[in-house]
């Protein structure tokens, strides 16, 4: 799935989705959080390996985002959830402060060109 080569991460219509992860969650446990998850090529082999962990994947494409969803529902997933959201403005606003026991960020790609 490609998203569009000139994506604006701050073009984000709408309002943010703030979850309870209290209710998100069936138990309370350590909560990890991965930005930018892109296909869930981590997130999702991660919550199954880690079944004593929530996930919280943190996406700016929608494509991704709607097929994560679709994916963790699929395969059952109970501790792994898919976000749409800016990180570089929406963490702050959706987690409490030390609420997040590990922050995973893989290979950014800030430069959406497909010569580069």
């Amino acid at each position: 799935m490609r998203s569009h080569p000139h994506f604006n991460p701050f073009n984000i219509y709408g309002e943010i989705e703030h979850p309870d992860w209290g209710t998100v969650f069936a138990k309370e446990q350590p909560l990890v959080v991965e930005i930018g998850f892109s296909n869930g090529r981590w997130l999702l082999p991660y919550a199954k390996a880690h079944p004593e962990q929530n996930i919280v994947g943190v996406e700016v494409r929608k494509p991704f985002v709607d097929k994560v969803k679709q994916l963790i529902v699929k395969e059952n997933i109970q501790n792994a959830y898919a976000l749409l959201a800016n990180a570089n403005t929406a963490l702050k606003t959706l987690f409490k402060p030390q609420s997040v026991s590990m922050a995973v960020i893989l290979f950014p790609d800030p430069w959406y060109k497909a010569r580069h």
